[in-house]
């Protein structure tokens, strides 16, 4: 399979578990609280959390699985070598925008860029 295949396979498995558990915990669970009393709720909760863990299985061995794929595959070092030089870029201009320190503020980080890049042109001044 591709990186793009594979990648795919990993982020549905992210958002059946994650989205179920999402849809279990802020809709389901409010609305069976709300319009069942407990004895009726009770199965009707594990019943579906019973079904959806069935999913939820599957779902993390393929997580596993296409996780170990990509980082595996020789076939992925060039998408993931322009991963990182993207990373590196974001992280470049995360640092210009808030090199100082106290806001990420860009006029502040650049004023602080100049600063440093004036800094290292500068030569070393000894007093004897």
């Amino acid at each position: 399979m591709t990186y793009s295949l594979w990648l795919l396979v990993h982020l549905l498995g992210v958002i059946v578990w994650v989205g179920g558990m999402f849809f279990a915990h802020m809709a389901l669970r409010p609305s069976a609280a709300e319009l069942l009393q407990p004895p009726q709720r009770l199965p009707l909760l594990a019943a579906t959390l019973g079904r959806f863990f069935t999913w939820v299985s599957v779902s993390i061995v393929l997580i596993l699985v296409s996780g170990v794929a990509i980082m595996v595959n020789p076939a992925n070092t060039q998408v993931a070598q322009l991963t990182v030089e993207r990373r590196r870029a974001v992280d470049d201009r995360v640092f210009e925008i808030g090199a100082a320190g106290v806001a990420p503020v860009e006029c502040v980080g650049q004023f602080a860029v100049q600063r440093q890049r004036a800094a290292r042109q500068r030569p070393l001044v000894t007093q004897a």
